[in-house]
């Protein structure tokens, strides 16, 4: 009686956890937009790509948590006079820099339009995913991911992400350019490239504390997108267990992936084995994806004791 009760609430635990994982709720997981205002010297925020010319901001952030990035925010004006006129915003460039100080083959420095970012989106007005609207004396720009029918998932750490709309000007006119509005300061390192320039320069002319953007997603728990879960009958053995698990599968079935997450969402093990072993990590409940030669993929809760 006393093993049907854990094997109960062992498949009870790992229901919930796909559950947990498959209803991920979409979150702001970073903003500067608590406190948005516009730079009274609004050549320090021009952001453009025009017909001969190119500028565009970069600004840092963090992210604490393995994230897929559903959605950017970006707040600003066209032209001098609020809000300006959206329809002149042809489309957006968004780029993601790891770190835009590394070099590239010892030369220069990770610039837009150079095929050295992690991740470029160029939006026109007939993607979906180009979202614009005029609130009070503010135009906002959303980027969506997901209507764009675009992946981006980043691990935990510091990335730069630089944005300027496409405006079919000529030159950089200052009535007919878009200028990127002033953030909370929740990063504080601002930089810009101009068309031509090999790296990333200072802002002059009055530094902004850091850009009004934010950025939409959710945190990714395991490093697999789906679970399969197709019936297949596995048995994993002695459950809780101080130190090696042993799977079971029937005849017609053949492992041909394992792998064990900790409660973190990080793998611990990567193997083909039926044979688990977890004598080097630490007590606690793990869980355990088996993948089949036929497809199927079944999981189960492991409890080390």
């Amino acid at each position: 009686m006393k093993i049907k009760k854990v094997k109960n609430w062992v498949a009870l635990c790992c229901s919930l956890f796909v559950v947990n994982l498959l209803n991920a709720q979409e979150k702001v997981i970073f903003s500067t937009l608590d406190d948005v205002k516009k730079l009274d010297d609004f050549a320090a925020s021009i952001s453009t790509v025009s017909n001969t010319q190119k500028r565009v901001l970069t600004d840092n952030y963090f992210l604490s948590k393995r994230s897929k990035i559903s959605r950017f925010n970006f707040v600003g004006q066209i032209g001098l006079i609020a809000p300006g006129d959206m329809s002149q915003i042809k489309g957006v460039h968004v780029f993601i820099f790891k770190d835009i100080f590394e070099k590239v083959d010892g030369k220069h420095e990770k610039i837009p339009f150079s095929g050295t970012s992690l991740a470029h989106f160029y939006l026109d007005n007939a993607n979906a995913g180009l979202l614009k609207k005029v609130e009070k004396e503010k135009i906002i720009i959303s980027v969506d991911l997901d209507l764009a029918g675009k992946e981006l998932i980043l691990e935990s750490g510091s990335y730069w992400i630089a944005f300027a709309p496409v405006i079919t000007t000529d030159g950089l006119p200052a009535d007919s350019v878009w200028y990127w509005y002033e953030g909370d300061g929740a990063s504080y390192y601002v930089r810009k490239w101009n068309n031509g320039d090999t790296e990333w320069g200072p802002v002059r002319g009055g530094s902004p504390r850091s850009m009004a953007f934010s950025i939409e997603g959710k945190e990714v728990v395991l490093g697999i997108s789906e679970l399969d879960m197709q019936t297949a009958v596995i048995t994993v053995y002695p459950n809780p267990s101080c130190d090696i698990f042993k799977i079971a599968t029937p005849k017609e079935k053949e492992i041909v992936g394992v792998r064990v997450y900790n409660g973190s969402g990080e793998i611990v093990l990567k193997d083909s084995s039926e044979i688990i072993d977890l004598s080097s990590s630490p007590k606690g409940i793990y869980l355990l994806t088996v993948t089949c030669n036929d497809g199927t993929q079944v999981c189960e809760k492991l409890i080390k004791i």
